[in-house]
This record gives C-alpha cells, sequence and structure tokens, in this order.
C-alpha cells in the first residue's frame, strides 16, 4: 500500500495565513482610492462650476471645454498624484523601517538564547507579523529545551542502568538487563518525537 507523501511547506502559504501580504495589497489600493476619490470631486466641482459660469454667460467665449476641464485634470494629477505617491512612499519607509527593526530585535534574541543571563520572554515587538513569528518561535524553543532535558535525563538513567548490568550478579543479570533494555526503548523513543522541518520549500 502506497503511503500519501506529506505535503510540502510552503513560506507563501505561512505569510498568507498571518496576512502578511494583505496589507501590502489593501493599504496601497487604500491610498489609491482616496486619491481617485478626492480627486473625483474636485474635478466635478471645478469643472461642473466653471461650466456653468461660462453656460450662463451672454457672450461665452469658450470654444473649446478643454480649456477648462484640461487645467483641473493638470491640478489633479500633479498635485493629487504628488500626494499619493507620497503618502505610499511615506507608508512604504515605516512599514518596511519597523519590519527591518523587528526582525532585527527578533534575530538578536533568538542569537543571544544560548548565552547565560540572557532574557527569556520575547522582546516587544510593533509589528503584527513579526510578534506571531516570535511567538511561534518562543514556543518552539521553550519544546527544544524541554526535549533536551528529558532526553539528558533518561540518558543518564540508561548509562546508570547499563552500569548496573555491568556489576550484577548471576541471578540479578536477567532483571537488570531488562530494565536497561526498557529505559533503551523509552531513551529512543523520546530521542524519535521530537523533529525538525529544515525544508521550507
Amino acid at each position: 500500500m502506497a503511503v500519501p507523501q506529506r505535503p510540502r511547506y510552503r513560506r507563501r502559504n505561512f505569510f498568507v495565513k498571518q496576512w502578511f501580504q494583505v496589507g501590502f495589497a489593501l493599504y496601497p489600493a487604500a491610498f489609491l482610492g482616496v486619491f481617485l476619490a478626492a480627486g473625483g470631486f474636485y474635478l466635478y466641482t471645478d469643472v461642473k462650476g466653471a461650466l456653468e459660469f461660462y453656460l450662463y454667460l451672454p457672450h461665452s467665449r469658450l470654444a473649446n471645454p478643454w480649456e477648462v476641464v484640461g487645467p483641473a485634470v493638470l491640478r489633479v494629477a500633479s498635485v493629487g498624484g504628488g500626494a499619493f505617491l507620497a503618502a505610499l512612499g511615506l507608508w512604504g519607509w515605516v512599514r518596511f523601517s519597523r519590519l527591518h527593526r523587528d526582525l532585527q530585535t527578533l534575530a538578536d534574541w533568538l542569537a543571544a538564547l544560548g548565552r547565560p543571563g540572557a532574557p527569556r520572554s520575547l522582546p516587544s515587538l510593533r509589528d503584527e507579523e513579526v510578534r506571531v513569528l516570535g511567538e511561534g518561535l518562543a514556543k518552539a524553543v521553550s519544546g527544544i529545551e524541554a526535549w533536551e532535558d528529558d532526553v539528558r535525563a533518561r540518558a543518564e538513567g540508561l548509562a546508570q542502568s547499563v552500569a548496573a548490568v555491568g556489576q550484577a550478579g548471576d541471578a540479578e543479570l536477567p532483571g537488570r538487563l531488562a530494565e536497561a533494555r526498557a529505559r533503551w526503548k523509552s531513551f529512543a523513543d523520546r530521542l524519535s518525537a521530537f523533529r525538525i522541518e529544515e525544508d521550507l520549500g
């Protein structure tokens, strides 16, 4: 019977699930929506007022409506477009600066975990996605440390059982061997219970 293979873990699945990419799509779309709404409202009121003014003049010299519409469109494109690009650039700079700062803070915290006296609690992270990632890493670190302590304790117990087998007499030898086998099985089971996925494909 064929054993179904596990689906490969994809980085993009994690980022989508954690709304990492949604903000990069929604905020520029929101800026564009505000720009279009404001520009459209300005064009409508400005052009409507100007055309109505020329419409009710007894002798209008307006030969081409574009003489009124053109400057208004140019103002919207230059001033409004510049404001849109400035707002988008400012948001991008703030977003990526905060993201870079929080990722560096998280990396420094992880690098210091093996040193004596290093803080065990997760540092303060302002970015939501990085904070979720940090909480997952903190949980993984805690699990690895608990697993290492348990494996170390079982290895010491196994070493004691093996040493007891060497010192046991003929009558005690079967019991000591059974105990050593049980400790070995317990040690092997616990050793293989923790799996670290390194392939994030």
